[in-house]
C-alpha cells in the first residue's frame, strides 16, 4: 500500500487531533481487509513552520516519523517539502485538429 503522508494529514486529519497518531497499519487492514498488507509505503517530506501555522509542527511530525518505522510492515521515502510560491505554466485549453495546441 502507498499512502501520501502530507495528503492523508491535509485531508483526514486536520481538524481532528485525536487522529494524529493514526495506525497506518490497522488503517490499511480496516480499509482493504479483502487484502493481505504486506508492506505500507509512506511518503512524506519533512515540514518547515510555515507563517500563521502552529510553530510545534514540525517537532510533532519528527516524532510520528520516529513512531513509525516501529511498524513492522511500514517504510518511510522522504521527499523534498516546499513552501516557496510556484508558477506553473497554463496548459492550453484549445486545439486544431491535428491535436496541436492553438
Amino acid at each position: 500500500m502507498y499512502i501520501d503522508g502530507l495528503n492523508l494529514y491535509r485531508r483526514l486529519l486536520v481538524g481532528h487531533p485525536e487522529h494524529k497518531w493514526l495506525d497506518i497499519e490497522a488503517l490499511a487492514e480496516r480499509v482493504l481487509p479483502e487484502y493481505e498488507i504486506v508492506r505500507i509505503r509512506y511518503f512524506t517530506a519533512v515540514i518547515k513552520a510555515s507563517p500563521g501555522a502552529d510553530v510545534r509542527s514540525p517537532q510533532r511530525q519528527q516524532a510520528y516519523l520516529r513512531a513509525l518505522p516501529t511498524l513492522p510492515r511500514t517504510t518511510i521515502h522522504l521527499g523534498k517539502f516546499r513552501i516557496d510560491p510556484r508558477v506553473m505554466p497554463l496548459h492550453p485549453t484549445k486545439y486544431d485538429g491535428d491535436g496541436q495546441p492553438v
